[in-house]
């Protein structure tokens, strides 16, 4: 907006950057995380802002893989480091997790394979409609076409704890 000729102010209700976007630690030294701390290799447009700002070279780039630390501590992962892109990555991340039974692997292929990114590769107005489609639906509509999903993800959630690697500062 500046390089367009705009004046520009930024305004951030706490005393810190990042939106929702955050973590800090607790008063017992627990990590609490707010929001997404994941940048997809697509977000151009971001990288280009973050580039231009000076902070792109703060990022921490890790690998594809997300470790679960499970009951007993047993590790477990969903490795999406795959020579071929989104969706084939995920599709092989959640094949070859030890972390879902084959019933939450299906559905995850199910859901994975009908959604709107599969078909934007070969029909990409249609899988921008389907996108917008899904955004003029209310929560509860989604919520019963994922019940299986979120009932996995529950199941799951008892027995294992996300670990996205080790901090770093």
């Amino acid at each position: 907006m500046l390089r367009a000729g705009h004046d520009v102010e930024i305004f951030e209700l706490r005393p810190f950057v990042g939106g929702k976007v955050s973590s800090w630690k607790d008063k017992d030294g627990n990590h609490i995380e707010m929001g997404l701390h994941v940048f997809f290799g697509c977000y151009y447009n971001l990288f280009g802002i973050m580039e231009r700002t000076g902070s792109y070279d703060l990022l921490r780039m890790k690998e594809h893989i997300h470790t679960f630390v499970n009951k007993g501590g047993d590790l477990g992962a969903l490795d999406f480091r795959f020579p071929v892109g989104a969706p084939v990555s995920g599709l092989q991340a959640f094949a070859r997790t030890e972390q879902l039974g084959w019933g939450d692997k299906a559905a995850n292929a199910l859901r994975l394979g009908t959604s709107p990114i599969v078909r934007a590769l070969v029909d990409f107005d249609g899988g921008m409609d389907m996108v917008r489609g899904a955004a003029s639906r209310n929560g509860l509509e989604i919520k019963k076409e994922t019940t299986h999903f979120h009932h996995s993800r529950r199941r799951r959630r008892r027995d294992a704890v996300t670990h996205a690697g080790p901090r770093l500062g």
